[in-house]
Formats: structure tokens, sequence, C-alpha cells
């Protein structure tokens, strides 16, 4: 038995290595973006507490606009985000 590959995929542990760091740096990387465009701009990405009092809505319903496509939520770190501008142009559809 070869040590050197993983078993039942044929690859050696060099390239599962390889694999796992570019799917680490990738993430890392979309990370980094979100975090630094959020930084740049005025202050876009707000809080699920923060979206749900600019729209004076309850959790349910933040979760409901989700679920429904209206907006999309973000995910960043474990934590979910709306951006603002998506929920500007949410209430400028329903006025």
């Amino acid at each position: 038995m070869n040590v050197n590959t993983i078993n039942g995929f044929g690859l050696s542990v060099e390239d599962f290595t390889g694999l796992i760091k570019e799917a680490v740096a990738s993430e890392l990387s979309k990370t980094r973006e979100l975090f630094l465009s959020s930084q740049t701009e005025e202050k876009d990405l707000l809080t699920r507490e923060e979206a749900k009092d600019f729209l004076n809505i309850s959790y349910t319903s933040l979760w409901s606009y989700g679920k429904k496509n209206l907006i999309k939520p973000k995910n960043l770190g474990g934590r979910v985000y709306y951006s603002k501008s998506e929920l500007l142009n949410l209430l400028n559809d329903v006025a």
C-alpha cells in the first residue's frame, strides 16, 4: 500500500495539500475583498439587527425577504450581513 496517495482518489499527498491550499487561499481572497470594499465605501454592510432596524421590520420578515430573494444576505466570518444599497433598492421598489 502506497502511503503517499490519498486512498480512493489517486491523488498524491502533495497534490491534495495543494488543492486544499488553493481552496483556502481563494476563500481568504474573497473575504479580504469583501472586507476591504466595506471599509472603503460608506458602511454598506449592515448586521441583521441594523438591517432590521433600518427597514423597521422583524427578524422573521428579514429572513423571509432573503428566502424570497428580495434581498441577498452575505455571509462573512460566520455572520450574516445585508447590503445597505440593496435595502434601499427594496424600499424604492415598494414605494
